[in-house]
């Protein structure tokens, strides 16, 4: 699959998705696919010119946060937003169902101003954003009461054991899980008034049932039933929410709308406390009155909703909303128009509109929502675990009945504070994925605590703090939902991924609901290892999804630049109204050029929309991109999507330096994470294996290891060749060559020039000679400082060599002042220090007297080292050479700043594999020395000792592949800290492989690096998107001097 921009690429802006896997003309087949054809993408640009209409809203409007003011606060500004409905050839085609219930109150000639719409919008959150929080409240108090039951001995009232609980909340999560889709098509076909009462109804009946339960088979039936009526609910919820709100609206109104399930937690507390002293009356435990009267409650609440919930905004008269309905025509009119305005796709299925098997699978084969079906498989699982066994634990703890009740309400209240502030924190920000990993690396440290220590024999306060700083994590769920809606372009794939996604959220809960088990109690530490592992992944999924729509808006982007805007207008026109029929005309799809695009544009689909394109929320499905300036809500819709598709084209604006400088730095900030996450791991591979070989296959040949090693470098540039190859297979052999061999010669005269403009004369120097000497010089000083840790590890302890040689990272910034003429910055210096107290921390912190260092090897013992003094001196000058070569390779052989990321990467690559080659050609020669000295034998290794060599050399060449990238990126001094995380990773690899667990010193020393780490790229990040913005700012004023 392909990505094509559904705005002009070169203004930064958002794209949709096109094929490209065959040379025919350019085909959306994004999530924005109609049921039956493809759209055309029309210019918005056209739009505007051609109607010139005076009477729209600014949409340059930048409203980030809720506490600045914006051109929107001026309640006399008109709000309409530029639409498709604005150009007359347009507005037919795009023009909602004759039978759409709101269609008598669309007008695409109306206006509004922003006091009446705020105005509108409050109302609406008055009548059904709070309609709807009380409606999840029931479900969630009818879900979740059987928690406050186990304080009361319910599992023992009913001779269950704990692996029958899980077995109940498994069976009640599956089958809400299977009733997702049959609920959702039931809405669809019954309408969500209609629908959504009788789950409630239903649910609340067999709620109350469960007072009385007598054995374990009434348990698990209660709870398949419960898990069948009320599946669905949450979807159903989403969609008819979607009918009022706009986008960015939406994802604040859900953010609101689940904290509403944590106040309902909470006021499940205060009903427990009150309702389980009832225990005794009538000869009945006090669970059995929590579930009859809370079930009449919410039974009393579905019966209310028969009445009190609207199909629709222009249908709210009836007996008991008035006459007249809730909304003046006046407001209805505002609220159509200015929901139809921003995605026309609301307006091509009825409310009662029944879904067919074909629109279904259409929508299920979407597979570029897929990731987020993914996330929402793998992100709950943690928090699920623990807050379903939260009551059994404090009562473990000796907690009794009440207090357990009571000290179940403060995380429940700082969850909901926690959730609608990373919303509000994803809006202001417009990073939907990095918030993801926020609320991930929020149950990290309560997680390494609860393995690190016998939780079981823990105080009880001190545990019960963990478990409530473990369950008050921003949980990001309102952040999926929103981020899938946003992603449904049309109301058939908006009903159908809404299901979808909450069948993965509910298959984590069944997943969640057996991690624990009671041959595992009372540490739960296969349980709690098993969480450790899953946060760890979930954050790695967020990135690679992160990446994954990175990468598709790189392709697009590549496409949509290469027509010409003639093309990109005939091509709008020339596909016809079947999904099956080709354009007219064949040949724009333009041979790809090498890839180099460093965009970390976050993918969006085919669906702009012409809704306040300048308002700085994130209005884009998918991942949102920070500060992108247009929306890019689309108008794919249901079995009536016979119409073109919408684009957005560059508005006649000029991008300030600032807004490009901060873009070119994202972008190459993207790029330098993904090689971060890859090099850590592969040096955690790398770490493993070379301990395996050295202690458990005796294999022990320091030296032979290092040359292996560095010389498996010489393999990075044939690899990288392989895939640029790959990427550009259409290109014919000669030409790719070509290309390739003028790219890496011009960047090695740029890297000699230290300029980006070559000269005449530079362009005809040979930069072989310069290479040849700088691969010499920094491949001496890299096997020095490699080569001083395997001196070292034999003469000092294990200590000393963690500690001395991570000090790098301080040489590293101390060269960069006078070599790199970098700034000595306090906040730099302060990170570094952090980074280096953390690493003395893990070095000393432990008290056992011989342990592994962080490269695998292991050194002596403070009472075993021969000569300490020798050994801390020899690797204190290996520790100084290695920042020195960090510090020469930015310095003599990485690219000026300036240069594009891809073409930083290839040069990277192949200048490692100079190193590599020269370390196999020259640096042999040591070897038969040592051999005859007696100081090193050389031996060929065999058997299990050369696969497992094998894959430790591979994965060397992958990390410092990936390490070198870094550093010509970044910075040697980021890079250097960023080094010094593979101390905890190894460290928590080292305890879930022999089951010892991490000391404290290891825990409280990593938090410290990783700390430094966050603090040092911040600070590099900011310092990097000055000094390009300068350099912007500096061309500009160069050019308007030559004019």
């Amino acid at each position: 699959m392909g990505i094509m921009a559904s705005l002009d690429p070169s203004s930064g802006y958002s794209f949709g998705i096109l094929d490209n896997t065959k040379k025919e003309p350019l085909e959306p087949i994004s999530p924005t696919d109609s049921d039956l054809e493809k759209k055309t993408p029309i210019s918005i640009t056209q739009i505007l010119s051609s109607t010139e209409k005076s009477d729209l809203g600014d949409v340059s409007d930048k409203h980030r946060f809720w506490f600045q003011r914006s051109k929107g606060d001026n309640s006399n500004v008109i709000a309409t937003q530029p639409s498709v409905f604005d150009d007359p050839d347009l507005a037919e085609e795009y023009r909602p169902r004759p039978d759409w219930e709101n269609l008598h109150r669309f007008d695409p000639s109306a206006r509004w101003t922003w006091g009446e719409e705020n105005k509108v919008v409050r109302k609406i959150d008055l009548r059904i954003t709070l309609l709807a929080c009380v409606m999840l409240m029931a479900l969630e108090l009818d879900r979740s009461n059987i928690q406050q039951a186990n304080a009361d001995n319910f599992l023992n009232d009913l001779h269950l054991t704990r692996d029958d609980y899980n077995l109940g909340n498994t069976i009640n999560r599956l089958c809400y899980l299977l009733a997702e889709v049959p609920a959702q098509i039931m809405a669809k076909w019954l309408g969500a008034d209609r629908w959504v009462p009788i789950q409630m109804t239903s649910w609340s009946a067999v709620a109350l049932c469960q007072f009385w339960l007598s054995n374990r088979t009434s348990f698990l039936c209660t709870r398949a039933l419960l898990g069948l009526l009320s599946g669905g609910f949450t979807p159903t919820m989403i969609l008819y929410l979607s009918y009022y709100f706009k986008h960015h609206e939406l994802s604040i109104r859900l953010g609101f709308w689940y904290a509403a399930s944590s106040f309902a937690d909470i006021l499940a507390g205060f009903f427990a406390f009150g309702i389980l002293h009832l225990r005794g009356v009538g000869g009945h435990a006090g669970w059995r009155w929590l579930f009859l009267i809370e079930g009449l409650l919410t039974l009393t609440l579905g019966l209310l909703a028969f009445i009190l919930m609207p199909p629709s905004p222009t249908q709210t008269a009836n007996w008991s909303r008035g006459k007249k309905g809730w909304f003046t025509e006046r407001e209805e009119i505002i609220m159509v128009n200015r929901i139809i305005r921003e995605d026309p796709s609301k307006g091509t299925m009825h409310n009662r509109q029944p879904l067919t098997f074909q629109l279904i699978w259409q929508s299920f084969k979407d597979y570029d929502i897929w990731p987020l079906y993914i996330i929402g498989l793998l992100f709950l699982i943690p928090n699920t675990t623990i807050s379903q066994y939260f009551t059994l634990l404090l009562k473990d703890f000796g907690f009794s009945t009440f207090n357990t009740i009571l000290l179940s309400i403060p995380y429940n209240a700082m969850g909901a504070v926690t959730r609608v502030a990373l919303v509000y924190g994803a809006e202001a920000f417009e990073s939907l994925a990095y918030m993801g990993i926020l609320a991930q690396l929020w149950m990290l440290p309560m997680l390494l605590y609860m393995n690190a220590v016998d939780f079981s024999q823990a105080n009880k306060w001190v545990a019960w703090t963990v478990l409530t700083l473990m369950l008050s994590f921003p949980n990001p769920h309102a952040l999926h939902a929103g981020w899938n809606s946003r992603n449904s372009n049309s109301v058939r794939t908006r009903t159908i991924a809404a299901a979808l996604y909450n069948m993965s959220s509910q298959t984590s809960q069944i997943i969640g609901s057996n991690i624990y088990h009671d041959s595992d109690a009372p540490r739960y530490v296969v349980g709690n290892r098993t969480l450790l592992i899953l946060v760890c992944t979930n954050i790695v999924v967020y990135a690679l999804t992160k990446l994954y729509y990175v990468i598709q808006n790189r392709r697009r982007d590549m496409k949509w630049q290469a027509m010409t805007e003639d093309q990109r207008v005939d091509y709008a026109k020339s596909l016809s109204l079947t999904g099956d029929t080709q354009p007219k005309e064949e040949g724009w799809e333009l041979e790809p050029v090498l890839d180099l695009h460093e965009s970390d544009d976050e993918m969006s689909p085919n669906r702009p929309t012409v809704q306040r394109p300048v308002d700085g929320r994130p209005h884009q499905p998918l991942l949102q991109d920070e500060r992108r300036r247009l929306s890019t809500t689309g108008f794919g819709h249901g079995d009536a999507e016979d119409r073109p598709m919408l684009h957005h084209s560059r508005r006649p604006t000029i991008r300030s330096p600032e807004y490009s400088a901060e873009q070119a730095t994202r972008r190459k900030y993207m790029i330098a994470s993904g090689f971060l996450l890859l090099s850590l791991a592969s040096f955690v591979v790398q770490t493993e294996t070379a301990v395996y070989i050295q202690h458990e296959l005796h294999w022990d040949k320091p030296y032979c290891m290092l040359y292996l090693t560095h010389g498996s470098w010489s393999l990075l540039w044939p690899v990288q060749l392989l895939i640029l190859r790959i990427q550009k297979r259409k290109l014919s052999w000669e030409a790719f060559w070509r290309r390739h061999v003028y790219l890496i010669r011009t960047t090695a005269q740029m890297v000699e020039s230290r300029d980006l403009h070559l000269t005449s004369r530079d362009s005809h120097r040979s930069p072989i000679p310069y290479m040849l000497r700088t691969t010499a010089f920094v491949t001496v000083a890299l096997t020095i400082a490699g080569g001083s840790w395997y001196v070292a590890v034999n003469l000092t302890t294990a200590s000393d060599l963690t500690a001395i040689y991570n000090c790098s990272a301080f040489f590293a910034y101390a060269f960069s002042i006078p070599l790199l003429k970098d700034k000595l910055r306090f906040d730099k210096v302060f990170s570094v220090v952090v980074a280096i107290v953390g690493v003395l921390v893990v070095a000393y912190g432990d008290r056992s007297d011989s342990k592994p260092t962080p490269d695998g090897t292991v050194g002596k013992g403070k009472h075993e080292a021969e000569n300490r003094l020798l050994g801390n001196i020899i690797i204190g000058i290996g520790s100084v050479l290695y920042g020195l070569y960090e510090v020469l390779y930015k310095r003599f052989a990485c690219p000026p700043e300036g240069t594009s990321a891809g073409r930083s990467m290839i040069f990277a690559n192949t200048f490692g594999s100079l190193i590599g080659s020269f370390t196999l050609l020259v640096l042999w020669i040591p070897l038969p020395i040592l051999h005859m000295l007696g100081w090193e034998e050389f031996r060929v290794p065999t058997g299990e000792a050369a696969w497992m060599l094998l894959i430790s050399v591979a994965a060397n060449a992958t990390f410092s592949g990936c390490f070198l990238v870094l550093i010509s990126l970044t910075s040697p001094v980021l890079s250097s800290v960023a080094a010094l995380l593979t101390i905890f990773l190894v460290a928590i690899v080292d305890w879930l492989r022999t089951g010892q667990p991490l000391s404290a010193a290891s825990i409280i020393g990593g938090l410290l690096i990783i700390v430094a780490f966050f603090l040092l790229s911040w600070s590099t990040y900011r310092e990097m998107n000055e000094e390009k913005r300068k350099s912007l700012e500096a061309e500009e004023m160069e050019s308007e001097s030559d004019d």
